[in-house]
């Protein structure tokens, strides 16, 4: 299991867990209604500080879950990834956010590839799923360059989903 000090360091990023001093980044990410609409919906500041709170409480319920993803060159917050099962998920979820200013850069396929060898190595899985909206192409191409396969499609409240299946021997990267 995770604890509070999990750190988790990539070529070009630092996962790690929240801190209070996120909420700037996270409502930076979360305002903007065209790029937060695959991962939440637009949030205000205030709805944006109960998510990292919820984010916090996920962790400490679980032992694990959605971590900070930091730009290591710069120390700026550049989203969020990690390993995901709140109430209602049909199983454990490997997802990924990336603010605005670090899209296109691979961010994304670099941490889910980091979150799904950590639930496969912490958590003994043998695969873990993704819970993608059906208009989002940009988050289906990671699942692919991950090794995720479509496995079903899934209704998450009012939005029409599919669901992107990883086995453990399939992780690409």
């Amino acid at each position: 299991m995770a604890t509070d000090d999990t750190i988790i360091e990539t070529d070009r990023l630092i996962l790690r867990q929240w801190r209070e001093s996120d909420l700037d980044g996270l409502a930076a990410m979360m305002a903007d209604a065209d790029h937060a609409q695959y991962i939440g919906g637009q949030k205000t500041r205030e709805e944006s500080w109960r998510l990292l709170a919820a984010f916090i409480g996920h962790q400490q319920l679980r032992g694990y879950g959605l971590w900070v993803m930091e730009d290591k060159a710069t120390g700026a917050f550049a989203g969020r990834a990690g390993v995901w099962y709140p109430h209602g998920w049909p199983e454990i979820e490997v997802g990924w956010g990336v603010a605005l200013p670090f899209l296109r850069r691979g961010y994304a396929t670099e941490a889910g590839a980091v979150a799904a060898r950590w639930a496969f190595e912490h958590l003994g899985l043998d695969h873990v799923i993704s819970i993608i909206h059906e208009d989002n192409h940009a988050s289906k191409g990671v699942a692919a360059k991950l090794g995720e396969v479509y496995d079903r499609d899934f209704q998450l409240w009012d939005m029409p989903c599919q669901i992107y299946r990883l086995d453990k021997d399939k992780l690409i990267g």
